[in-house]
């Protein structure tokens, strides 16, 4: 599956540092924080089991990008292992950012 998107918002939040995006008062009412976003994204079944995904955004008014790889597995019908990382880069107030969070997550559905 292939997902591509352009998103335009005519005010953007200014979050000032990206901190704001975990110690902020950000809400779902803030759509944005640039004022035209790109975001690509593609997921492929390896096979049955396996799900690969890479997804990307770009902030052109951050200069700046988020990558997202995921690799997804069915352990069982009902619990999954999903291995996830996020990686930002831009530039806020005159500074550069990068900042790499990498997640495991066990899931069981019920």
């Amino acid at each position: 599956m292939a997902q591509l998107q352009v998103m335009y918002c005519n005010d953007p939040v200014d979050v000032g540092s990206f901190s704001s995006f975990y110690f902020g008062t950000m809400s779902s009412k803030d759509l944005a924080v640039s004022k035209f976003t790109a975001f690509g994204q593609f997921t492929y079944a390896a096979t049955p089991l396996i799900n690969l995904t890479a997804a990307a955004m770009w902030f052109p008014d951050l200069k700046g990008y988020f990558a997202g790889p995921s690799f997804d597995y069915s352990i069982a019908g009902n619990l999954d292992f999903s291995l996830i990382w996020q990686h930002f880069q831009g530039r806020s107030e005159g500074q550069r950012f990068n900042v790499n969070l990498c997640f495991l997550r066990f899931k069981y559905s019920f």
